[in-house]
């Protein structure tokens, strides 16, 4: 299964420690197409060696080679955000995990579309049931 794992980039790397968990978790049941996400190495401004468009068209082709679109949407993310859109146009399964805190508001665009599956976290293990869930 071809996994398209999604989280923010320039919109702050605060979640880089999640998203490298998130992804590992991932890797049991697929292949994860963008490894790049959960990357400790990168920075707040993205790939810096690559020309904006050639991401661009990258994250395009990854996407439709995906099987199935995890998010993880606590921290707003403009590309997430483009990608998750483009994902639901596309007609892949969307399943969007959020960190349960007061700190991190949820866009009603993401909460409000019925095409994504919104499931919440607090704790590792409740990642881990999530996601084992997501691919039952």
């Amino acid at each position: 299964m071809n996994i398209f794992f999604i989280g923010s980039i320039r919109g702050g790397r605060g979640m880089q420690p999640q998203y490298k968990y998130i992804a590992q978790r991932l890797a049991d049941y697929g292949t994860v197409l963008s490894p790049n996400v959960a990357d400790q190495e990168m920075s707040k401004h993205g790939e810096t060696e690559l020309e904006e468009d050639a991401i661009f068209e990258r994250e395009l082709q990854r996407l439709g080679q995906a099987d199935i679109v995890v998010a993880e949407v606590s921290i707003p993310s403009h590309g997430a955000g483009v990608l998750i859109a483009k994902a639901a146009d596309m007609g892949k399964r969307i399943v969007c995990l959020y960190l349960k805190k007061d700190e991190y508001q949820i866009s009603a665009m993401i909460t409000g579309d019925k095409r994504i599956d919104l499931k919440e976290y607090q704790t590792d293990e409740d990642l881990d049931a999530g996601i084992a869930a997501i691919f039952k």
